[in-house]
């Protein structure tokens, strides 16, 4: 078989590397670990026979409390006999008659004739104790879930074989990691961080356009009777207001004339004594008046209209996104739908491989016999 890396990006379409990809390469090498667990776990449970396969023989180490570490399900616990070709079986007993079991007055005393074990803190001791000398090693076949090329401690994701495994059961490992890796790249999408980018993008966008349409007064405020927008001396429309009320006492206020002459420049006085010449100096000043207030209500419209653009284009920009967001999640959406389509087909083919090797169930018999 091709290592597994190519094998699983051949069943998936992912790309794997050390970074940068979904999965990278450490996370595969995870997924093959627990599918080395899983696979010889279902096989054991629905095989026993099959048990001996996966297993690996390990003899004590240590001068003192001399133990092997429980790996997985015992197949075989025997002691040397004062010679590495000489093996007694090792029956289990009880932790709580470890002791017992040393002594020669006891019921539960074990000699290196009929030695036992037992199991405390993951670790196996036999009784009588094993020893690096004097060939009497305690000897331990159990599951071992070896991983990589040699017995290494890591996981090679680019190596082609297991040690302690049969070569006919790879395969599923391979499934299993191929199916972890799908489901790894479907939980990714769900994170995407250009859709996450986009939306806040869409945030700010209606943000400046509300913070500019905060701007205007209320349909149901005059805008002529707010003090801020009309009265102070900060506001566009103060020169209005200063142009208006001029041209108001040159036609019709004489006692408070710009000049303070009422016979000058008051227009309503003038008509009334008929001085038509000074009457066309008085409106053609009041005229003017009005004009510069068409000009600064001009002036404040148009600042009025940058604010309408303002918030158009800030809508416009916020609508740019929304469509973004909509066309990378419709992207997203038949990425995850394959991957969930080829998660499905891989899990069927991996399930179905176990069901096949579960023992044919008994047959009823007739009714009725």
């Amino acid at each position: 078989m091709a290592d597994f890396k190519d094998h699983i990006t051949a069943l998936t379409g992912l790309t794997i590397s050390d970074s940068g990809t979904t999965p990278v390469e450490s996370q595969l090498s995870e997924f093959l670990k627990d599918g080395i667990k899983d696979v010889v776990n279902r096989i054991i449970k629905l095989r026993p026979d099959e048990l001996p396969k996966f297993c690996k023989t390990t003899n004590s180490t240590g001068s003192s409390d001399a133990s092997v570490t429980i790996t997985g399900e015992i197949s075989s616990v025997a002691r040397e006999h004062d010679s590495t070709t000489i093996l007694r079986r090792c029956t289990k007993i009880s932790p709580d008659l470890r002791y017992l079991a040393t002594d020669p007055d006891s019921i539960h005393y074990r000699s290196k004739y009929n030695p036992a074990y037992y199991e405390l803190d993951g670790l196996i001791y036999s009784v009588p104790q094993a020893s690096e000398t004097g060939n009497n090693d305690l000897v331990v076949t159990q599951v071992h879930y070896d991983i990589g090329i040699a017995h290494s401690d890591t996981y090679n994701n680019t190596g082609s074989n297991i040690e302690n495994f049969p070569t006919e059961y790879e395969y599923l490992v391979g499934l299993y990691a191929a199916i972890r890796s799908l489901q790894n790249a479907m939980g990714s999408l769900h994170g995407n961080s250009d859709i996450t980018t986009a939306l806040g993008l869409i945030k700010d966008a209606v943000d400046q356009a509300a913070v500019a349409a905060g701007s205007f007064l209320s349909a149901t405020d005059s805008v002529f009777g707010d003090e801020d927008t009309f009265l102070t001396d900060n506001s566009q429309l103060t020169r209005v207001k200063d142009a208006l009320d001029n041209a108001e006492k040159i036609i019709d206020d004489g006692a408070n004339s710009p000049t303070g002459n009422a016979a000058g420049d008051a227009a309503t006085y003038l008509y009334t004594e008929e001085d038509t010449e000074l009457l066309q100096g008085a409106l053609s000043i009041a005229s003017t008046e009005i004009n510069r207030a068409q000009v600064h209500i001009q002036e404040w419209t148009a600042i009025g209209d940058m604010r309408i653009k303002e918030i158009q284009a800030a809508l416009q920009e916020a609508d740019g996104y929304a469509k973004e967001v909509q066309t990378r999640m419709s992207n997203l959406a038949q990425e995850y739908q394959w991957y969930d389509k080829r998660y499905m087909q891989l899990k069927q083919e991996y399930d179905q491989a176990f069901a096949s090797m579960a023992p044919p169930q008994p047959q009823q018999a007739a009714g009725g016999r």
